[in-house]
C-alpha cells in the first residue's frame, strides 16, 4: 500500500475538498463524498482489512448470497425478501467493529447487537453487524441497496458504497446479467484497478452461465476464460454448477482477494482524481459559469428598467412656495423682473381693483398666516393622487422584474423579493407629510439673498428704509427712459 508521504495528490485533494464543501448543491455534495473516497484509497495503510461490497440489481439475491457465503442460511445475518428494494442502506459484516475505519463511507456507524439480526439497512447510517466467524479472514463484507431500484436514494447509497470499497462482487441472475445499470460499474471496477468477481445466482443450466460469461467478457474486452465468474444454482433446480465455479470455490476466491499492486493502485487513484476533475468541470464549474452569465444579462435588463421607469412630479406642491420666495426677495423687488410680472398681471389687477381697494380700506388685507392657511391646503387639494400612482407603478415594476427573471432562466421565487405594494403607498404618505411640513416651515421665512442684504444694510443708518425705497427703482427707470425718448 502507498504511504501518504509518497502520494503527491493527497494535499491538493484535501484543498479541493475544502473548496467544494462550501457549496450546498447536490452535485457538490456528491463530489465531496467521492473525494473523501479517493482520499481513503490514497491515504489508507496496509494493516486494515479488505472491504468487499456485493452489488447487483433488484431480485438478484445479494443478501441471500452473502448469507450463504457466511453459512448463515438458517440464521441470516442480513434480511432478505422477495420485496423490491428491501435493503434500504449498506450493511457491513465484520468480526470486530473496530476493524472498520470510523470515518468509512462518511456516515455514522450503527453497531447492532447479535440478537438484533438479521440486519436491515438504514438510509442515514451504516449498519454494522458482528459475525465472529470472520475473525479468521482479513475481509469485511458489505450488503448494498439495489443499483436499479425505483428509489433514487437507494441507488445513490449503492454508488457511494462502490466508490469506498476495495473490491467488488457483482451478483447477477439469468434475467439480469445484461442489465444496463450494472455495466458502468463493471467498467469502473476495471478502470480504478478494483479486484472484481462475478456471480450468477439462481442459475438453471450451464448454457446460462456460458452465455453470461461470453457477454461479460465481450463488454469488458477480456478473454472469457479469464473472467472470474461463479455460479449458484436456483433452489429448485436439478442442475448444479461445476466444482471450479460453485459456492465453496467462490468463498475461497473471496478469501484470496487482495489489493491491487502498488503501480495499479496508484494508477487507479489517479484515474479517480481525473474523473473527479472532469465531473467538477461539467457538473459544478460550467453550471456556475452559465449561471453567472445569465445573472449578468439579468442585471443589465433590470438596469434598463430603472432607466425607463416613470417618475412622480411634485412641482405643483412647490410652485407656489417658489413664487412666495420670489415675492419676498429684495433682488427681485429691485429688478426689472418685478415690473414685467406686474405688467403681465395688470388686466387681472384692474378687474379686481374695486374689491381689493375696498378690502384695503377696511383693513382686511390677508396676512402671511392666512395665506399659508389657504394656499397650502389648496395646493394639496389640486395635486395628483401620488399614493395611487406609486402603488400602480410599483405593481408594474414588479411585473417587469418577474418577466426579466423568467426570460433569464431564473425561478420566480416571489416570496424572496416581492414587497407589498401598499408599502409603497405608506412611503408616499410619509414623504408627502414631510414635504408639507417643509412647505409650512419655509412659507414665512425670507429668501437667502434678502437675509444677506439686510445683514449688510443694518450697519447703515436708515438701511432698511433705503432697501424699501429702491423697490421703486424699476418704475423710475421706465419713466426716465420714456421722458428722454
Amino acid at each position: 500500500m502507498l504511504q501518504p508521504a509518497k502520494f503527491s495528490l493527497i494535499t491538493p485533494l484535501r484543498a479541493l475538498r475544502e473548496s467544494i464543501a462550501r457549496h450546498a448543491d447536490v452535485a457538490s455534495r456528491k463530489l465531496v463524498n467521492d473525494i473523501d473516497a479517493a482520499l481513503f484509497h490514497a491515504d489508507s495503510g496496509e494493516s486494515r482489512k479488505l472491504i468487499i461490497g456485493l452489488f447487483g440489481g433488484t431480485g438478484t439475491g445479494k443478501s441471500t448470497t452473502l448469507n450463504r457465503l457466511l453459512a448463515r442460511e438458517q440464521s441470516p445475518v442480513t434480511a432478505s425478501s422477495f420485496k423490491r428494494t428491501f435493503t434500504a442502506g449498506p450493511v457491513a459484516i465484520v468480526a470486530d467493529p473496530a476493524d472498520l475505519p470510523s470515518d468509512w463511507l462518511g456516515m455514522k456507524h450503527a453497531v447492532l447487537a447479535e440478537d438484533a439480526l438479521p440486519a436491515r439497512g438504514n438510509s442515514d447510517s451504516l449498519v454494522v453487524a458482528r459475525v465472529p466467524a470472520l475473525a479468521s479472514q482479513r475481509i469485511i463484507l458489505l450488503d448494498t441497496p439495489d443499483l436499479d431500484g425505483d428509489q433514487p436514494q437507494h441507488h445513490q447509497l449503492a454508488d457511494l458504497t462502490f466508490r469506498w470499497c476495495d473490491a467488488a462482487v457483482f451478483v447477477v441472475s439469468p434475467e439480469k446479467y445484461q442489465m444496463p445499470e450494472l455495466r458502468p460499474y463493471f467498467r469502473l471496477a476495471a478502470r480504478y484497478g478494483l479486484p472484481a468477481l462475478f456471480v450468477m445466482n439462481k442459475a438453471d443450466s450451464q448454457e446460462q452461465v456460458s452465455d453470461c460469461r461470453t457477454r461479460l467478457a465481450e463488454y469488458l474486452s477480456i478473454d472469457s476464460a479469464a473472467l472470474p465468474l461463479f455460479a449458484i444454482a436456483r433452489d429448485d433446480s436439478t442442475w448444479q454448477p461445476p466444482p471450479e465455479v460453485d459456492l465453496p470455490e467462490l468463498r475461497r476466491a473471496i478469501a484470496r482477494l487482495r489489493l491491487a499492486d502498488a503501480p495499479v493502485h496508484l494508477a487507479g487513484v489517479r484515474t479517480r482524481v481525473l474523473d473527479l476533475l472532469g465531473r467538477l468541470r461539467d457538473q459544478v464549474i460550467e453550471p456556475m459559469r452559465s449561471t453567472r452569465q445569465r445573472a449578468k444579462v439579468c442585471a443589465e435588463r433590470l438596469l434598463l428598467l430603472n432607466q425607463i421607469g416613470p417618475g412622480i412630479d411634485v412641482d405643483p406642491m412647490t410652485r407656489q412656495l417658489r413664487k412666495r420666495m420670489q415675492e419676498r426677495s429684495v433682488l427681485y423687488l429691485m429688478g426689472p423682473g418685478r415690473l414685467i410680472d406686474r405688467l403681465r398681471g395688470a388686466p387681472a389687477l384692474l378687474s379686481r381693483l374695486p374689491r381689493s381697494t375696498w378690502n384695503l380700506i377696511r383693513g382686511k388685507s390677508k396676512s402671511a398666516e392666512s395665506v399659508l392657511a389657504t394656499a397650502v391646503p389648496a395646493i394639496t387639494e389640486t395635486v395628483p393622487d401620488f399614493r395611487a400612482t406609486a402603488v400602480d407603478q410599483f405593481r408594474v415594476s414588479q411585473a417587469r422584474i418577474a418577466d426579466v427573471l423568467e426570460a433569464s432562466g431564473f425561478a420566480d421565487d416571489s416570496a424572496s423579493w416581492r414587497l407589498d405594494p401598499e408599502l409603497a403607498g405608506r412611503i408616499i404618505d410619509d414623504e408627502l407629510a414631510n414635504l408639507r411640513k417643509f412647505l409650512e416651515e419655509r412659507w414665512t421665512k425670507s429668501p437667502r439673498d434678502t437675509l444677506i442684504l439686510f445683514r449688510l444694510l443694518k450697519f447703515l443708518p436708515g438701511g432698511e428704509k433705503l432697501a424699501k425705497a429702491t423697490e421703486a427703482a424699476p418704475y423710475l427707470l421706465v419713466l426716465a427712459c420714456a421722458a428722454h425718448h
